[in-house]
């Protein structure tokens, strides 16, 4: 993308302006922008690991997708 420098007399022109430069913008070129603003946080967030969880496979009364009806306190205190 191409960087340009323009000087308004106002606000209201320079708003206008800004209007009209991302209407012509193709959908491409709205995408590429895109990508340009967020690589900082995509390559920060790259060293993550995805982690999964297991399940004992016991059947539950109540329904506990995380399986903390069976936690107690005291287990976090160990």
């Amino acid at each position: 993308m191409e960087k340009v420098l323009r000087q308004f007399d106002n606000q209201a022109g320079a708003d206008q302006a800004g209007f009209l430069d991302d209407n012509r913008l193709t959908c491409e070129e709205r995408f590429e922008a895109f990508m340009q603003l967020m690589s900082p946080y995509y390559h920060a967030s790259a060293g993550f690991q995805r982690v999964y969880r297991t399940d004992d496979l016991k059947p539950r009364s109540v329904r506990d997708d995380w399986g903390l009806a069976n936690l107690h306190f005291e287990d976090w205190t160990h």
